[in-house]
């Protein structure tokens, strides 16, 4: 029986959750290290994303509050590197002691960070999203072990970097998948709308990040 990488998690001790995040951040890293060519195959995931996002406008967000947000996936920088689109541990499996990923249904190319994303998606915004029961169903593990998960991966992904940039990362990432999330929830009749005005508020945060970004390089 081949597990998936959310099954792994949700039985391993610690010492075993640090391997398994060390070697997801390897498999990431090392797919998005594929240059998918001049004319690549697939998608771009950048591309699309923008043009599902026009579904928020005058939704969840007014005018001015969505071109704020949208600057989240338009700051995702062009690249021709592939990106699963879905990289979380449930669409991960181990096979002969390495991990694989599965569902290939959203890959395409473009910044690595959606792949980042997606795991901040998982591990951290729908443990916002889904009680405690709800996302063990679908994820097997503990909203704890998810959000443990979830520091851990960005120590290993961003290793040698800042505590101050670590954190920035966390936060882009974090809004960025909770205005993704928002995508998600636009036709769900039964969402909360205290959910629904977290999930905006952390992606409006992350969005005046990038604006301060942009600031302090200009005035250095």
């Amino acid at each position: 029986h081949s597990s998936t990488l959310s099954e792994l998690f949700a039985r391993a001790d610690g010492a075993e959750v640090d391997r398994l995040v060390k070697q997801y951040v390897e498999l990431l890293k090392t797919a998005s290290s594929i240059d998918c060519g001049d004319k690549p195959k697939g998608m771009d995931i950048t591309k699309a994303m923008i043009g599902a996002a026009s579904m928020l406008k005058d939704v969840f967000f007014n005018e001015e509050e969505f071109a704020k947000a949208l600057k989240l996936f338009r700051a995702m920088r062009e690249s021709r590197q592939f990106v699963h689109g879905d990289a979380h541990p449930g669409n991960v499996m181990i096979q002969d002691g390495e991990l694989i990923f599965i569902d290939m249904t959203t890959s395409g190319y473009g910044d690595p960070f959606w792949d980042v994303v997606a795991m901040a998606n998982v591990c951290y915004v729908n443990t916002i999203v889904y009680p405690e029961e709800a996302f063990q169903a679908n994820y097997i593990m503990t909203h704890e072990r998810a959000l443990d998960i979830f520091q851990k991966f960005f120590a290993a992904y961003y290793a040698g970097e800042s505590a101050e940039h670590i954190a920035r990362m966390k936060k882009l990432a974090i809004g960025t998948a909770s205005f993704r999330m928002l995508m998600g929830l636009r036709y769900n009749e039964n969402r909360d709308p205290a959910v629904v005005d977290r999930l905006k508020t952390l992606a409006l945060e992350a969005a005046a990040l990038l604006d301060e970004t942009r600031t302090a390089k200009a005035a250095a």
